[in-house]
Formats: structure tokens, C-alpha cells, sequence
């Protein structure tokens, strides 16, 4: 398996607020382990994660700010790790996150998974994917000296975004965020409706190749309904 995720119910320090993650490893298991295992240490580090409890006023714009300097310290890191200096690793991870919060739902997407929220069993699009077609996309790529083709960087790497895969980040020129291959997460932020919302879904690009957003909503709310408990 190269894949891993993140669950986390409560912070000590912030008991009103959840996180949790998908992380889709590919060409090595090393980077989706790692932030798995590293990332909430690197998000409780961020200026703005003392803040977060209490649910401010301003919850949203701290919590991307924190979503932002967090994936992109984890990654910093790992591109000093020992096997990845060595270049004996070069695998990659995507990577979408949420942070429950007592009024909002954000969400941190890097790549090609996704994440999804029933309401009242309508889907609540949380995240989109990036691939390297998508006209930003590939407008970045190509200004950092990389290409696509077949729809893939440098017609090799299906996402355009996405943790390690730092073959692809080796334009010196550019800061990190406008790499072919970024790391920088895309942030969205859906308010909260008590009444109504009902699960979120966080999947790899597999799931979502084989069923619309909507299905896999259907999916898991026809399973619920009929009294499963363990989806994980």
C-alpha cells in the first residue's frame, strides 16, 4: 500500500476542531507515510494554530493560512530527507484534508483526490481536482520550463499538483508555490448547516474514476441509512 490517511478527532489544545486525510502515494510509499504521520505536528507549529479554538470570527482565513504554511513546510522537509537527497526516493503523494470546525468545514486539496459532504443527501463539492489539462495548471507548468503531454507532466505524473515528486521542482528561478509539480494547496470553505449536513467523504482519484460525486454520496448515505457503521 502506498497510500495512508489521518484522523484526528481533536487537537489538545483545540477540542472543538477535527482533521482528517487522504493521502494517495504513488512511485513509493515514503511521502504519503510521512506527512500522514508528520503533517499534524507541522499544522499545530503554524502561527495561526493557537487561534483556531473558539471558533473567532475569522476562523476561515486563519485556517487556510495555516493549511497553506503547513503543507508547504511538510514538504520542505521531506525534500531533506535522507533518501530523498540520495534520490533513492522520488515518490509523490496527493493529498486533501479537511478541518472540521464548529461553524465551517475547510478544506486543503493538493492533487487528485477529493473530498465531498452530503447535505440532506445533496452533494457538497469540497475540493477540485488538478490535473496537469486544467488551463492554471498547465499555464504553471509550462512557465517553470516543464510540459504536458497525454495529459501529463512532461508526459509522465497524471496530477499537477502534489507532496515530494521533487523531480519536478527543480526550477531555481521560481519559488516553491509555481513549481511544475506544486505542493500548494487549494483552499475551500463550506459553511456549516446543522441541520442538514450529514457526512463528508475524503477518497483517492480510484473512487472518483469509477463514480460521480453524487453516486458515491448515495452510496455511503444508502448504507448508513440501512445501519453500517464502519465505512472507514
Amino acid at each position: 500500500m502506498e497510500d495512508d490517511h489521518l484522523s484526528m478527532l481533536k487537537f489538545p489544545e483545540a477540542p472543538d476542531i477535527s482533521l482528517f486525510g487522504v493521502f494517495d502515494g504513488h512511485g513509493g510509499d515514503l511521502v504519503a507515510h510521512h506527512v500522514a504521520r508528520e503533517f499534524p505536528r507541522h499544522f499545530q507549529q503554524t502561527k495561526e494554530f493557537p487561534t483556531l479554538t473558539g471558533n473567532p470570527a475569522d476562523f476561515e482565513a486563519r485556517a487556510k493560512a495555516a493549511f497553506e504554511d503547513s503543507v508547504m513546510s511538510i514538504d520542505r522537509e521531506m525534500r531533506q530527507l535522507q533518501e530523498v537527497e540520495s534520490g533513492q526516493d522520488q515518490s509523490g503523494s496527493t493529498s486533501v484534508m479537511v478541518l472540521v470546525g464548529p461553524s465551517c468545514v475547510v478544506c486543503a486539496n493538493t492533487g487528485d483526490s477529493r473530498a465531498v459532504m452530503s447535505r440532506d443527501g445533496v452533494v457538497v463539492a469540497l475540493s477540485e481536482d488538478h490535473k496537469p489539462f486544467n488551463p492554471e495548471e498547465k499555464e504553471r507548468i509550462e512557465a517553470a520550463g516543464s510540459h504536458v503531454k497525454f495529459n501529463r507532466v512532461n508526459g509522465d505524473l497524471a496530477v499537477s499538483r502534489a507532496l515530494g515528486d521533487f523531480v519536478y521542482k527543480r526550477c531555481e528561478s521560481l519559488p516553491d508555490e509555481h513549481q511544475a509539480v506544486t505542493a500548494f494547496p487549494e483552499v475551500m470553505t463550506e459553511r456549516r448547516d446543522p441541520e442538514k449536513d450529514e457526512f463528508i467523504v475524503l477518497a483517492c482519484d480510484g473512487v472518483w474514476d469509477c463514480m460521480t460525486n453524487q453516486e458515491v454520496v448515495d452510496f455511503v448515505r444508502s448504507r448508513l441509512s440501512a445501519g453500517e457503521k464502519n465505512l472507514i
